[in-house]
């Protein structure tokens, strides 16, 4: 066993390297900066934290508090995997990340003009859209790269969902900042800016 441990050790260092190589591709790294994170940011930060404050302060019921949330399960549901099928087809999966993002955008853009309970339920709907045009798009795009074919398809996307996770780390921390900093309609504005620059 221990003649065995060093060869063990060296095949662990190679992995490691070859994670950090997966990672740092700029074609990686751009898709994890610019497209997961705020994705993920959005969902969790939005919809896990500040929706349930926001709308339990405005005087909200628990059962319409549900029904909003149930918008972003159904769109799950039953639209992403129609869209699933058509990026199989098209093998353009370039033309629905840049979809997802924009309908990320207008979720968080419509707070400029409004803020009610009503337009939780659209942010809650455009966000779901999102992430139905956003998640097949993701993964068919990462596995196409020549990063994660050096890698492996089942590492890469292993490793790509853990990355991912960081963004839903900082979800509630951005929007907890946004809002310490900024009222609701503004601090959702600069979010909606941020993500259209990213």
């Amino acid at each position: 066993d221990k003649r065995q441990s060093p060869a063990h050790e060296d095949q662990e260092k190679l992995q490691l390297g070859q994670v950090i190589r997966f990672v740092f591709d700029k074609n990686v790294l751009a898709l994890i900066c610019l497209c997961s994170f705020p994705a993920a940011m959005a969902v969790i930060g939005f919809m896990n934290y500040l929706s349930p404050i926001y709308l339990t302060q405005i005087g909200t019921s628990q059962a319409t508090i549900g029904r909003v949330f149930m918008i972003y399960g159904l769109c799950l549901i039953y639209i992403a995997p129609v869209v699933g099928k058509y990026v199989d087809k098209s093998g353009n999966s370039k033309r629905y990340l840049i979809l997802s993002g924009l309908l990320g955008v207008a979720a968080f853009t419509v707070y400029k003009f409004f803020g009610n309970v009503t337009v939780v339920a659209i942010t809650t709907l455009l966000l779901g859209l999102s992430a139905s045009c956003g998640g097949a798009p993701r993964r068919s795009y990462i596995l196409k790269l020549p990063a994660a074919r050096g890698l492996g398809p089942g590492k890469a996307m292993g490793v790509f969902n853990s990355v991912t996770r960081i963004g839903q780390i900082l979800g509630p921390l951005v929007f907890g900042w946004l809002m310490l900093n900024f009222d609701i309609n503004t601090g959702l504005t600069i979010f909606g800016g941020a993500y259209l620059i990213a």
